[in-house]
């Protein structure tokens, strides 16, 4: 699937399905609801490459994501206000506190 929800605010599966939206996000306050189905971005089929690809193009830009989706028997075109390009999370150890992630992984490698 496709999960962009730290940069769009969306999860997807391979087909399109729209499984999350972010309360809050791009997608959210562009109009995306969960248990839609994207179809195109940017006037090119829906694939992981093609949702990736846009939110880069719009790194740093003006112009919104086209989505056009479909909702039971609904089609829509939305316009995503999406330019960070694509983010992720990024842990990082408060000090002071326990090293719970070195705790996981050395109990994981024996």
């Amino acid at each position: 699937g496709v999960d962009v929800r730290y940069s769009m605010g969306l999860a997807l599966n391979e087909q399109g399905d729209v499984i999350d939206v972010v309360p809050g996000s791009p997608a959210d306050r562009g109009g995306m609801v969960a248990g839609a189905k994207l179809l195109a971005v940017g006037g090119r089929q829906f694939s992981s490459e093609v949702v990736r690809a846009a939110i880069r193009d719009a790194k740093g830009g003006t112009s919104p994501i086209e989505l056009i989706t479909k909702d039971g028997d609904i089609y829509k075109t939305l316009r995503v206000e999406c330019h960070t390009g694509e983010r992720y999370p990024d842990l990082e150890r408060v000090a002071g506190q326990a090293d719970l992630m070195g705790e996981i992984t050395r109990a994981k490698a024996k």
